[in-house]
C-alpha cells in the first residue's frame, strides 16, 4: 500500500491525478473547483461542490491520499443509470479520521458508492460509548464497497429506512468499547436492520470487535428486520477485545426483538480460536418468532454452541458444514412444522452429546429421533484433514480477491488458486487483513495456477487506545488474506 501521501511537517501536494473526475485532498478548499490542481476539501466534495450544483449524477470523486480529520455528511444523490461514485485514487491511502464529536461519515442523499475509502474514530476512550464509523442514514440505494472500517462505536450502522443498500467487501474491524468488568463488550462491525426494499451485506471481512459481527437486531419498535440478504461474509473472533467472559456476542446474530422476515444467510465463513467459547452463528433471538429463513452453505467453526436456531415459523437449513469440540447445534423451536434440516456435515464425534434439542444433549442420532430432522446429515469424529481454501474474486474490482484459509494440518504454506482473480502476468501482492497497511505475505509475477501462501502468525492489530490487542493470534491455523494487483 502507497503511503498516506503526506509527511512530517505538514501534507504535501499530491502530484497530479489523470483521472477523469472531481478530486478531494486533504490540502483542498471550499474554493477550489475540484479539479487536480485545485481540489476541494472533502466536506465541499461531499456536499456536491461549489453551491452544491457542481457534482451530477454519473460523476466521480477521486479522494487523494493522506488523513481528512473532523466528521463528514455526504448529501450526493445520483441516478439508478447514473450514480454517483466516491471513491479512493489509486495507490493512494485517503483516511477518514473522525474526532469523536459526530459518526465519521454519514451518508444522506442516494445512488452513490463509496468505494475504497478508510474510516475511523481516532479517540482514544474505550470504557465509554463511541460514535459510529459509517452511519447510513436519510439514504436510499447506496453502496460500500471495498471500505477499511475501524475503530468507530459500530463499524457501519444502517437506518431500518435506508433500502437498497448494499455492503460488499468491507473489511471491519476493532468496533466497539466495554467499561470494566461488570459491563459487557459493545459495538459491532455491522449493524444492519431494514423496513422496506432489501439490504445486502455480502463479502465482508469482520473481525475483533467488542460485540457481533454481523448485527442483524432490532429492538422492540426500533425498525424491521425485513428481506436481509448475509452472504459470503467471512466472521472471526467477534467479541474478542472483551474482558474473557464478558462479551456476550458471537460472529452472527440474525434476529431480535422485531422478527426477521425473509432471512437469508448464505456461504459464510465463520471461525473461532479454540480458547474462545462464545457462541458463534445464532438465527433468531429469545422467543421471538420470526418468518421465513433459509440458511446454506455456511462454514461455521469452533464456539459454544457452533449454530444456534431459534423460533422460526419457515426455516430451511441445509449444506452447512459445522466444526467444533462443544456442542454444535442447539435448537430451541418447539413448534418443528415448517422446518427442513438436511445435507449438513459435523465434524464432531456423532457419539457426543453435542446436538442440543431443547434443554436435552444428544448424540447426533438421538437428536435425530427428537427432531424427526434429517436422516442425510452426517458426522466425524476429529478435525478436517486438508485445507479448506476458498478464493472470492472481487465483483467491482479486477485482479482483487479475498482468500480465506483453514489451514487444518497446519502447513507453512498453503498452495491457492488465483485464477479467477489474476490473469498471467499480473503484478500482484499478498496481505492478511490483520495486517493490511504492512508488507505485503507474498507478491510477484503471477504465472497462473496456484501461488503459495505462508500461514505465518500475525499479530491482530492494536484498537486505537490500547496498548495491544487482547484478539487471539489465529496463525497459522486461520487466516484472510486480500489480493490485489499492483
Amino acid at each position: 500500500m502507497a503511503a498516506l501521501g503526506c509527511q512530517s511537517g505538514g501534507p504535501a501536494g499530491p502530484p497530479p491525478g489523470t483521472r477523469v473526475g472531481y478530486y478531494a485532498a486533504p490540502g483542498g478548499t471550499d474554493a477550489g473547483d475540484g479539479s487536480t490542481s485545485r481540489p476541494w476539501d472533502l466536506a465541499t466534495a461531499l456536499a456536491g461542490g461549489n453551491g452544491g450544483v457542481q457534482v451530477q449524477p454519473g460523476d466521480t470523486i477521486w479522494v487523494r491520499g493522506g488523513a481528512y480529520p473532523g466528521t463528514f455528511r455526504s448529501t450526493l444523490t445520483g441516478t439508478s443509470a447514473a450514480p454517483i461514485v466516491v471513491r479512493r485514487y489509486p495507490g493512494e491511502r485517503p483516511i477518514l479520521a473522525g474526532d469523536g464529536s459526530s459518526n465519521t461519515l454519514k451518508i444522506d442523499g442516494a445512488w452513490t458508492y463509496f468505494w475504497g475509502l478508510e474510516v475511523q474514530v481516532s479517540t482514544s476512550d474505550r470504557t465509554t460509548p463511541r460514535m459510529d464509523a459509517v452511519y447510513v442514514r436519510y439514504t436510499a440505494n447506496v453502496k460500500l464497497i471495498n471500505l477499511v472500517v475501524h475503530d468507530g462505536g459500530t463499524g457501519i450502522y444502517t437506518e431500518p429506512g435506508a433500502p437498497g443498500v448494499e455492503i460488499y467487501g468491507c473489511i471491519v474491524y476493532n468496533n466497539g468499547w466495554q467499561a470494566g468488568a461488570g459491563d459487557r463488550g459493545h459495538g459491532h462491525a455491522i449493524y444492519v436492520k431494514n423496513d422496506a426494499g432489501t439490504k445486502l451485506v455480502r463479502e465482508n471481512v469482520l473481525f475483533n470487535q467488542y460485540g457481533f459481527g454481523v448485527h442483524e437486531y432490532s429492538d422492540l419498535g426500533s425498525g424491521g428486520l425485513n428481506n436481509i440478504r448475509v452472504e459470503g461474509n467471512v466472521s472471526f473472533d467477534n467479541g474478542s477485545l472483551a474482558l474473557p467472559g464478558t462479551s456476550g456476542a458471537g460472529n452472527m446474530q440474525i434476529g431480535g426483538e422485531e422478527p426477521v422476515n425473509n432471512s437469508t444467510v448464505r456461504s459464510n465463513m465463520t471461525y473461532y480460536a479454540p480458547t474462545m467459547s462464545e457462541l458463534n452463528v445464532r438465527l433468531g433471538y429469545d422467543t421471538v418468532r420470526s418468518g421465513s429463513l433459509a440458511a446454506s452453505g455456511n462454514y461455521i467453526v469452533g464456539g459454544n454452541p457452533a449454530l444456534t436456531v431459534k423460533d422460526w415459523t419457515s426455516a430451511v437449513v441445509s449444506g452447512d458444514t459445522l466444526v467444533g469440540v462443544d456442542e454444535v447445534v442447539l435448537l430451541t423451536d418447539s413448534i418443528l412444522a415448517g422446518k427442513a434440516w438436511s445435507g449438513n456435515y459435523y465434524y464432531r464425534d456423532p457419539l457426543a452429546a453435542a446436538w442440543r434439542y431443547l434443554t436435552t444433549a444428544y448424540t447426533l442420532s438421538g437428536w435425530q429421533g427428537a427432531t424427526g430432522f434429517s436422516g442425510t446429515d452426517g458426522a466425524a469424529a476429529g478435525m478436517p484433514l486438508v485445507a479448506r481454501v476458498a478464493v472470492q474474486p472481487n465483483v467491482y474490482e479486477v485482479g482483487r480477491g479475498t482468500v480465506i484459509v483453514y489451514n487444518w494440518t497446519v502447513q507453512p504454506s498453503v498452495p491457492v488458486d488465483l485464477s479467477g482473480v489474476l490473469r498471467a502476468g499480473d503484478h500482484y501482492e499478498v496481505r492478511s487483513v490483520q495486517a493490511l497497511f504492512g508488507a505485503p505475505v507474498a507478491s510477484g509475477t503471477y504465472g497462473g495456477g496456484s501461488i503459495g501462501i505462508p500461514m505465518t502468525p500475525i499479530t491482530p492489530p492494536t484498537p486505537v487506545g490500547l496498548a495491544s490487542s487482547p484478539a487471539p493470534v489465529t496463525g497459522p491455523a486461520f487466516d484472510v488474506f486480500i489480493v490485489t494487483q499492483v
